[in-house]
């Protein structure tokens, strides 16, 4: 393969030569936290989805799928670029692959790789590794990135290793950027939710409470498991909270991330009861919504779009500067958003042929999107089953 840019070769004459080693062992990463942390924020993408904190608690969850592939990139021996990849064998498109993949994509949360952009040689340099490091896969598939640039950038640079790449957008974020306190405001008290917030009021004592304390959190956060599967039972669709590795994540992100003073969760009650409650983060002075429930006997009064009413008025007075209700076509998204995030995945192959026959099953996968009963059925059949 054709070199990209020598892992040995320095950036200038005063900085050393970008290094980079693959760390197999997650317990070996705890010493880094911080410097992870901070590259995090100096890194173009810049979410609570790229800290350490996230990757760790979803390798302790569902880390038994795959192998860890984490490449560390350090020049004078500081932390430069990150790398959070697995390795794993799955079909894609009807055939058995080694894929590498970002670490959490499975949860459909935004991924990239960690940099820092004064350190333009980190990313080439960790691109190298997995160019010289071939034999380890057969499809490089990286998804959801939101960062176009860099996509563009890794694609680029893998096609002058020989290898053969497509990019595509494969989902939206929805997001709400706040700052004009007024306009904000108006936004926020929609006619609908606060006449269903008036007949809540009429039926009995409603209260909204946000908790912060770990052990707090954890204690309601089963009641919003429990509507969360009930809600959605007879559906298609059930709930994932059914499945122990993805509950775990939950539980242990709250108490892995309490210290730090990110998750929250917002509780609306209804002469004491739970009737609406959204898990969520601030991080950044941003506010992630990462999941929510509602008692379904309440579902004529909107509950949980009146218990988001009281989340997005606490963001104004924090003066939180962005909501990021996540990807998902809900229609309250709809309503809020004035901003999207697109989505991107990048598919690299080492050979053509292979490259030609995912674009066209691609193609041919897209047409059939539009006939739903046809799409179901070779949906089970080709894609492989992301359930985290």
């Amino acid at each position: 393969m054709m070199p990209i840019l020598s892992a040995d070769t320095p950036a200038d004459k005063s900085a050393g030569a970008v290094k980079v080693r693959r760390v197999d062992n997650l317990d070996a990463l705890e010493s880094h936290r911080e410097a992870w942390n901070t590259l995090v924020r100096r890194n173009g993408t810049h979410t609570v989805y790229q800290t350490y904190e996230w990757h760790r608690c979803w390798w302790q969850a569902f880390g038994h799928e795959a192998e860890p592939l984490i490449l560390l990139a350090e020049q004078d021996g500081k932390l430069v670029g990150i790398a959070p990849l697995i390795v794993s064998e799955q079909r894609v498109l009807g055939r058995k692959r080694k894929v590498i993949a970002f670490m959490s994509a499975s949860l459909y949360t935004p991924c990239d790789f960690i940099v820092d952009d004064c350190v333009p040689e980190a990313l080439p340099a960790m691109l190298q590794w997995l160019v010289d490091h071939s034999h380890l896969w057969s499809l490089l598939l990286l998804n959801p990135c939101p960062n176009l640039a860099r996509m563009r950038s890794v694609s680029e640079r893998l096609a002058r290793a020989g290898m053969y790449s497509s990019l595509r957008a494969v989902a939206q974020d929805s997001c709400l950027i706040l700052g004009d306190r007024e306009a904000d405001r108006k936004m926020v008290g929609k006619r609908t939710i606060r006449e269903n917030e008036k007949k809540l009021q009429r039926l009995g004592r409603l209260q909204w409470v946000q908790y912060s304390d770990a052990q707090e959190i954890l204690d309601h956060f089963d009641t919003l498991v429990r509507l969360h599967i009930a809600r959605w039972q007879q559906t298609e669709t059930p709930s994932l909270f059914q499945e122990a590795p993805y509950l775990a994540f939950h539980r242990t992100l709250v108490s892995t991330m309490a210290p730090a003073g990110w998750p929250h969760l917002s509780v609306l009650q209804l002469d004491g009861e739970p009737v609406g409650l959204w898990l969520h983060f601030d991080y950044e002075n941003e506010r992630y919504l990462l999941r929510t429930a509602y008692d379904a006997r309440w579902y004529r009064y909107s509950p949980g779009l009146v218990a988001l009413k009281y989340l997005l008025e606490d963001a104004i007075e924090k003066q939180i500067a962005e909501i990021n209700f996540g990807s998902g076509q809900e229609g309250y998204k709809a309503r809020y958003r004035n901003r999207r995030v697109t989505h991107y995945e990048l598919r690299v192959s080492q050979h053509g042929l292979s490259h030609t026959l995912d674009t066209l099953l691609l193609r041919v996968l897209e047409r059939l999107q539009r006939h739903p009963e046809a799409w179901r059925r070779v949906n089970k059949l080709i894609i492989p089953a992301r359930r985290f």
